[in-house]
């Protein structure tokens, strides 16, 4: 995937029970959910494989991206 200039802040949030991550961005360089060159690998990737393109709810609904890790 390219890489893009964007900045996210990972914090440590003490609760009473329990410690937890969030990340937080600021707005002014937005993480991008859409990505035209990953959409179109998807889509030759799937057509190859006769197989339905999906996205995630929330890329597609609330412009959030996800991922199965922190880059």
């Amino acid at each position: 995937m390219p890489t893009a200039d964007n900045a996210l802040w990972m914090t440590l949030k003490k609760e009473i029970f329990r410690k937890r991550m969030t990340i937080k961005n600021d707005g002014k360089k937005k993480v991008n959910a859409f990505i035209p060159l990953g959409q179109e690998v998807m889509n030759r990737y799937a057509q190859k494989g006769n197989a339905i393109p999906q996205n995630s709810v929330m890329e597609i609904l609330f412009n959030v991206p996800s991922t199965a890790h922190i880059l």
